[in-house]
């Protein structure tokens, strides 16, 4: 029955022998028509009263499928649809507006890949030529997965790829799309390359990180270059994306000098040489699969990949062996030396060709490829797999080394054994940024004196062993930043290094000798007194005995202040306004209170209070308290009430928290002394500066 609807579109020039076949040939763009558009394109076409067709359309067997989101029409259909109506509207029997009036999809709530769908196919309908507009398309798409890491993008790709016609998928950027899709494991209908001079570079060069990579192999005897698939004689390798098209650029200079040209054109040849008469080459070849044979001489050479790499080979003379052939040799005596000692080397994983095998060019030997072979157990202790592998570096051991066929087996190098090396407790050391987490960073330290050049292990610095003074910040480190930190703990049996911030403290005060003079901005502020910062993340205390009894302060300010102390030891520094407050001047008792009506940011301000609490008020008051509490109470609760009551002023006025204490225990000789646990700061203690 599908073929007879088929039939029907391409033998009936009004499009179909039925309302239904009307109505299916107008939806058939995107893959998915949703209700409203096959609704909006049945009002468009027959007018009201012709709900019934509705029914009919998602009961006959032009529908392969319907959900709650719309119907999809059958794929031979749906290709036949697509094609009548580009016929009829090139031929102009359909005007294109009326036709948009009836199938767009602007406003329905589809997903924007399957818009993306349904533009391609509108274009392919209405435009005689639609290989540009989808080209653009497409070129989107895949910037979207290149720039922004959008590989979901694939699996509409592979769909999209089967469904779309001819015209629309013959573009540069469907072709790199169908080879994503292939390499990265997404199955999709293999397309054919456009020709080498219509591919544009740029959008290459955007699409190439993500694809393999495959190698090719060349000779020099002297008179021509050969350049095709590896073998005996072609033993050199050069890396080539592993894509359908393989272009290599070939670009070589005459060793023998040419009759100079005469005339008004002698020196616009476009490849005629500025400072001689050396006459250069260019070609480009395509490597997939053949062999090509460049008459370049015994010249020097330049190949160039796809990807812009580049292989410069030098000039020989004629009857001696080429260069690039007794540095394979170097590299082949440097591996073979390599296996016999069973040492290391690290090599470029090129391509995956297996879940466990991979091809690799090993970093000291350009020339020469290898397998790697990857064991099941490895593979499952690392959750690694070859397809993440690719691009990046490996250590590896060769296990397997045949010299006349060039043939190198390989296996992941056991990671060398944890050491701290000359690393001990309490030095300091110059280390990386490797990467930070949720309790702290990560960072790279070296073992030996060689510094980065030789072995180095990772160590923590946690959450803790950060000063709020340090003035790196966490969040805007980079990958491989340098920074000074001191060796804390070295746990040999769980291979675990602790590290800290070198604390430079002592150096930074020294900066801020006693007499300095400084314009600093107004932090905290406490009842007895204010913080002012020093350097990002330290603070100098302002007293209450060094600003004037009149004097209005506010947080944020700025404020003139001269250093008038420095504790060392403490790692306290002490400030007075400058010019400084007279030693008989009022000074201003610190009490905070709201400021302002409550709308905006908090502020603080700071008002005088002159009276302070007389010694045989608070004692009576210490005794209420108790006669009301029947069993002992904490030193810390009871501070806290006599603050309550008699205000700030207590703490740093006339009773310290000794003093208090000796008040209490002789009052009450069974009271409890609660111990304050270290860092938490007493409510009647003097406050820190840091």
């Amino acid at each position: 029955m599908s073929a007879a609807w088929v039939e029907s579109l391409r033998d009936v020039p009004e499009i179909g022998a039925s309302p239904v076949a009307l109505l299916g040939a107008v939806i058939s763009g995107p893959p998915l028509a949703p209700y409203g558009l096959i609704r909006q394109a049945r009002r468009t076409i027959f007018g009201g009263g012709t709900l019934y067709l509705e029914a009919m359309l998602c009961d006959s067997d032009l529908v392969d499928a319907v959900s709650k989101d719309g119907v999809e029409l059958a794929h031979e259909f749906r290709a036949a649809a697509q094609l009548a109506l580009r016929e009829r509207v090139m031929a102009g029997q359909i005007p294109v507006t009326d036709l948009r009036a009836a199938n767009r999809c602007d406003h329905f709530e589809m997903s924007p890949l399957l818009s993306l769908e349904e533009q391609l196919v509108w274009a392919y309908v209405s435009q005689p030529d639609p290989a540009p507009a989808c080209d653009r398309l497409l070129s989107d798409c895949l910037l979207s997965i290149v720039r922004e890491d959008r590989h979901h993008i694939l699996d509409w790709a592979a769909g999209a790829l089967r469904r779309l016609p001819d015209l629309v998928v013959n573009t540069q950027a469907a072709w790199l799309l169908s080879e994503l899709c292939n390499t990265l494991h997404r199955e999709t209908r293999k397309l054919a390359p456009p020709p080498t001079e219509q591919i544009e570079d740029g959008l290459l060069q955007e699409v190439l990180p993500l694809l393999p990579s495959a190698l090719v192999g060349f000779y020099r005897d002297g008179t021509t270059l050969s350049i095709g698939p590896i073998n005996r004689l072609r033993r050199t390798a050069f890396v080539v994306p592993g894509i359908a098209l393989r272009p290599v650029t070939v670009t070589w200079t005459d060793t023998e000098p040419v009759d100079e040209p005469s005339g008004p054109d002698a020196n616009s040849g476009p490849n005629q040489d500025e400072h001689s008469q050396h006459r250069r080459h260019e070609l480009t070849v395509d490597v997939t699969g053949r062999v090509d044979l460049i008459p370049v001489g015994n010249s020097a050479v330049q190949l160039r990949n796809a990807a812009g790499a580049i292989v410069s080979l030098r000039s020989f003379q004629s009857g001696t062996t080429a260069p690039e052939l007794i540095e394979l040799d170097k590299s082949l005596d440097l591996l073979e030396d390599t296996w016999r000692n069973a040492r290391s080397v690290t090599a470029v994983i090129l391509r995956a060709v297996s879940p466990t095998t991979a091809i690799v060019r090993f970093i000291d030997a350009w020339a020469i490829s290898g397998h790697l072979r990857f064991e099941r157990s490895y593979l499952e202790e690392t959750g690694i797999s070859p397809w993440k592998l690719v691009g990046s570096e490996i250590d590896v051991r060769i296990s397997s080394f045949e010299r006349s066929y060039q043939r190198v087996l390989c296996r992941p190098a056991p990671p060398p054994p944890w050491s701290a090396g000359i690393l001990v407790p309490g030095m300091e050391v110059e280390a990386r940024f490797a990467g930070a987490v949720n309790f702290g960073f990560f960072v790279n330290v070296p073992t030996t004196e060689q510094g980065f050049e030789g072995p180095t292990i990772d160590g923590l610095v946690h959450n803790s062993q950060v000063p709020g003074f340090w003035p790196n910040s966490v969040s805007a480190l980079q990958k491989g930043d340098t920074l000074q930190l001191k060796i804390l703990n070295i746990d040999e049996e769980r291979k675990r290094l602790s590290l800290g911030v070198v604390d430079d403290i002592a150096q930074r005060l020294a900066q801020f000798p006693e007499g300095t003079v400084f314009t600093g901005r107004v932090g905290k502020l406490m009842p007895y007194g204010v913080f002012i910062e020093l350097f990002p993340g330290f603070t100098a205390l302002l007293h209450n005995s060094e600003i004037a009894a009149e004097r209005e302060l506010v947080a944020g300010e700025e404020l003139r202040v001269r250093v008038i102390n420095v504790d060392e030891e403490r790692s306290r520094v002490s400030l007075a306004t400058e010019p400084r407050l007279p030693a008989d001047s009022p000074f201003r008792q610190l009490t905070l209170k709201p400021r302002g009506d409550g709308a905006g940011p908090k502020a603080a301000s700071i008002s005088a209070t002159r009276e302070s609490p007389q010694p045989d008020a608070v004692a009576e008051f210490v005794r209420q308290k108790l006669r009301q509490i029947r069993k002992p109470m904490m030193l810390t609760s009871l501070a806290s009430e006599v603050k309550i009551r008699f205000g700030e002023p207590l703490a740093n006025d006339w009773l310290g928290y000794e003093a208090f204490k000796r008040m209490l225990l002789a009052l009450v000789p069974e009271a409890t002394v609660d111990k304050v646990p270290p860092g938490h700061v007493h409510p009647l203690s003097d406050h820190s500066s840091r």
